[in-house]
């Protein structure tokens, strides 16, 4: 062995060291992810919910805006909002939010409030929804 070389075992014992320093960071992402859905839920769901109190006569749609869908919406105003999420990253989520008269979603994705929510007046079929005027 060189002169000034580790001898195996500090190799292996520097590898693995290393080895536990992502797999516990990888487990911090792993429990944030989970923290990150649970808070979109609540949001898409608080959202919606302090919406249709400010405006009982119209129809909202929040609805992750990587997913794929098609509306069909009468008298539409859509924006987007990019949720802040926790971490060290500062990464956001965005949901493309719709507020309307009536109209048609066809949903293409994991129907759960991480990543849509809506309410109004409604009929769903699956991930098919028919809003109606109020």
């Amino acid at each position: 062995m060189a002169e000034g070389a580790a001898a195996p075992a500090e190799i292996i014992a520097g590898i693995l060291e290393i080895a536990k320093t992502i797999f516990d960071f990888v487990e911090e992402l792993t429990k944030l992810d989970g923290e990150q859905h649970e808070r979109e839920m609540q949001w898409t769901q608080k959202f919606v919910e302090q919406y249709q109190e400010q405006n009982p006569n119209n129809n909202i749609l929040v609805v992750h805006d990587r997913d794929r869908y098609e509306v069909n919406l009468v008298n539409s105003v859509q924006t987007n909002y990019q949720l802040p999420l926790p971490g060290p990253f500062n990464q956001t989520q965005g949901y493309n939010i719709y507020h309307f008269d009536s109209g048609t979603i066809n949903y293409h994705g994991d129907g759960t409030y991480v990543n849509w929510c809506f309410g109004g007046n409604y009929q769903r079929n699956g991930d098919f929804v028919t809003f109606s005027r109020k």
